[in-house]
């Protein structure tokens, strides 16, 4: 007698709506955190993410994104923490004599050990106390002492304002200004050159024509005392509306830097000037005189704009009641979220004691401008 033949179980199949629900909650899963760094710190907090870099004893991790897209960094106190560890190898140096490598220098994926971190090499295991590490960074470009090399590099920074105005009715104003400023800068030291010219006509007559060129050169007297500085500049132009053909004004002195901060600066200078001048009536004789050279600089800046504000002060020797003084005070902010193209809203002061005759003294002027930086 033949044995029955095998009984066949038939699986319940899934619906497919049911497939794609749960397909769709897999890819909803939030990534695990066995593939990020992470940083704990003494009172317990753990912040998980992508470790940047340590510097000056702070280390920094990038949890996350906001929700318009900007990165967010976290930044910690060395002495605040209890240990580290990283997914990935990432060059870290420390003070530890122990270690035995290259510069105190370790490449290897980071663990977390009794003592404070385990650094796993492919020529050994590297353990160090969170206090002795000095810095931590990806690749040799991030090295402490490739940032040394980038700070010595020069830069240059270029840029290019113009304004264009124009009026009818009562009266009928037609003009344009254009200005250029390049500055090469050092670590310790920055060369500036720039220029500008104004030409504006009201009621079909010149209201503004005038020219200026100048450089100016500032360094600081040495790495250690960065905040004393020396300086030389020099400005040349012509202003017909004032009846001034040519004029030159040079300088040399000393400054210091009252506040020297990022985004918070404040310089004061104080030297000898040399101002020569010829006039347009052909009568006047040239100015030929030395004097005093003071001037106050002041920037603030804002993650939205920037506040500056310019004084100088240039009084003949022979006669202190002879001087001219400028101010020029602007805010700025950028176009469309783009730090190259600003926009910038200010006040310009130009007043001379002594001027020809029928020239007013004081000659103010309001501006909206479009800055272009390269």
């Amino acid at each position: 007698m033949n044995p029955p033949p095998p009984t066949r179980r038939h699986h319940p199949r899934l619906p497919a709506t049911t497939l794609a629900a749960a397909a769709l909650l897999f890819l909803s899963l939030p990534p695990s955190p066995a593939h990020a760094d992470e940083i704990r710190l003494k009172d317990g907090t753990v912040v998980r993410g992508i470790i940047n870099d340590v510097e000056a004893d702070i280390i920094s991790i990038t949890p996350g994104y906001n929700a318009d897209g900007s990165v967010k960094v976290f930044k910690f106190r060395l002495e605040d923490l209890l240990t580290f560890t990283t997914s990935e190898p990432i060059y870290v140096g420390t003070a530890a004599e122990e270690s035995k490598t290259i510069d105190n220098v370790a490449y290897g994926r980071v663990e977390a050990s009794p003592s404070g971190i385990r650094i796993l090499t492919s020529t050994g295991t590297y353990s160090a106390p969170v206090s002795q590490v000095k810095s931590v960074y990806r690749t040799l470009a991030e090295s402490p002492s490739s940032k040394e090399l980038k700070k010595l590099e020069r830069k240059w920074k270029v840029e290019i304002t113009t304004d264009i105005r124009g009026k009818t009715g009562t009266s009928e104003q037609l003009g344009a200004s254009l200005g250029f400023t390049a500055v090469n800068s050092g670590q310790y030291d920055s060369l500036t050159f720039q220029s500008k010219y104004n030409y504006y006509r009201t009621d079909g007559n010149k209201s503004a024509d005038d020219l200026t060129a100048g450089i100016d050169y500032k360094s600081s007297f040495t790495d250690r005392l960065d905040r004393l500085l020396w300086y030389a500049r020099t400005n040349n132009g012509f202003n017909k509306i004032n009846k001034i053909e040519f004029f030159s004004e040079s300088a040399l002195g000393s400054g210091f830097m009252i506040l020297n901060e990022k985004n918070h600066k404040l310089e004061f200078r104080v030297g000898v000037s040399y101002r020569y001048e010829t006039y347009m009536d052909d009568v006047t004789p040239a100015l030929n005189k030395s004097g005093l050279d003071a001037a106050l600089y002041y920037r603030y800046d804002w993650s939205w704009g920037r506040f500056e504000d310019r004084m100088s002060y240039m009084p003949t020797f022979d006669e202190f009641s002879n001087y001219i003084f400028r101010h020029e005070a602007y805010l700025e902010f950028p176009i469309a979220n783009t730090e190259n193209l600003v926009i910038r809203l200010g006040v310009h002061n130009d007043y001379n004691s002594r001027p020809l005759a029928g020239v007013e003294r004081l000659d103010t002027t309001y501006f909206t401008r479009i800055v272009l930086r390269f």
